[in-house]
């Protein structure tokens, strides 16, 4: 009877658009974030980062199928790619520096890095502590 008063106050529907558009933000960011990579020629970096793509378009598919042990395991990897990217974008190696210059100018790199980090930060720490995430991913939502 309180769950019924409660989702009176928020529809079921309000959950699950939530945990729809933050899964929007990731499949649109995550494939920016790969092609940025191929057009600074970092070639190895963006086969990496495609990977860890694909596995986390599973983890957001075990989400949508109500398996709640997805919704932890995918924060878990925002905020370890979140982490990389700090890292990747404060201590780029010298020997990444090309021979000739790249189709986008590395110049460039920190600064989309940096607010990727922030927006892959903030997405991690949502899936873990957000209530309205945990219960999109307990009832299951489409995609579409």
């Amino acid at each position: 009877m309180l769950e019924k008063q409660r989702d009176r106050k928020r529809p079921v529907l309000e959950y699950r658009t939530f945990a729809r558009n933050i899964v929007v933000v990731h499949f649109a960011v995550g494939l920016i974030v790969s092609t940025l990579l191929v057009f600074h020629e970092l070639f190895f970096i963006s086969i990496g980062v495609f990977l860890w793509y694909l596995l986390t378009i599973g983890l957001v598919a075990g989400m949508m199928r109500r398996l709640e042990w997805c919704r932890p395991l995918l924060g878990l990897l925002f905020l370890a790619f979140a982490a990389m990217a700090a890292i990747f974008i404060t201590r780029i190696h010298p020997e990444l520096e090309p021979v000739r210059p790249p189709m986008l100018n590395r110049g460039i790199l920190p600064l989309w890095g940096a607010a990727v980090t922030l927006t892959y930060f903030t997405g991690g720490s949502l899936m873990l502590v957000s209530n309205r995430i945990k219960r999109a991913t307990t009832l299951g939502f489409p995609l579409w």
